[in-house]
């Protein structure tokens, strides 16, 4: 059973649920006001594991392209372009360019041809953008010109994590409403020290300031450092020896 507090408005909110479901997901979408902010809290809570380069490089990296490829978000442009060339990669900046007109689908063939241009064209919506990464060109020491790198063929996986993990982390501290990420294995893919500076980032008043908070497991003990982490913001995983995890604060 489900109890609401006392201070809730809406009494007539049904609270019957099955054992196996998910009281805020089934209210979500009610017209209760207060049930609907709660609901919408929880789903904007972002969890990702970073070792998982192919959901990294396909979901994590689609959704910051579509961020990246809206007009009315400049700044955010503005600002991962910088955190690209602040990691060292060369990239002079990013472009944005027409996505494939035509993709092979698996096991599309055999279905209904409705449902197959249906599919079809929803694939190619979502990858209506593609994005480029500019490089300078040189003949000996003499810079003659820019070329583009299609990102996803050309460029390495840590540029691509750059992309993706630190446009995600970007995205958060623009928010007008506090964000939450968690992330596994957060330093996979990423140098240590553009690691450091993206949790820097969380500490600056200046740049968060909608009080944003990220929680992430690694194995990196660079990051085990006073002058990046109060004490009570780190906390070490042990086995015991039935395999359970035990918890403890430094």
């Amino acid at each position: 059973s489900v109890k609401i507090f006392e201070k809730f408005q809406d009494k007539k909110v049904d609270l019957s649920i099955l054992s196996n479901q998910l009281f805020l997901t089934k209210v979500g979408n009610s017209p209760n006001q207060q049930l609907g902010e709660i609901y919408l809290y929880f789903k904007g809570i972002e969890i990702w594991n970073a070792a998982n380069i192919t959901k990294v490089k396909g979901e994590l990296f689609r959704k910051i392209l579509d961020i990246f490829s809206r007009s009315e978000n400049e700044a955010f442009q503005r600002r991962i372009i910088k955190l690209i060339n602040l990691s060292d990669t060369k990239i002079d900046s990013l472009v944005l360019g027409q996505g494939p007109t035509n993709v092979d689908i698996p096991g599309i063939e055999g279905l209904p041809e409705a449902l197959s241009v249906e599919i079809r064209s929803k694939v190619l919506e979502k990858l209506k953008y593609q994005i480029f990464g500019v490089h300078k060109i040189y003949e000996g020491d003499n810079h003659t010109g820019l070329t583009n790198f299609e990102f996803l063929r050309r460029e390495s996986t840590g540029t691509q994590a750059i992309f993706s993990i630190g446009g995600l982390i970007l995205s958060s501290l623009m928010k007008p409403n506090p964000g939450i990420i968690f992330f596994d294995e957060f330093d996979n893919s990423i140098h240590p020290e553009l690691c450091r500076f993206l949790i820097e980032l969380f500490h600056n008043p200046l740049v968060n300031r909608n009080n944003s908070q990220i929680a992430f497991a690694t194995h990196e003990t660079q990051l085990l450092d006073k002058e990046l982490f109060r004490k009570d913001q780190i906390w070490f995983v042990e086995k015991d020896k039935f395999g359970m995890s035990d918890f403890y604060s430094v």
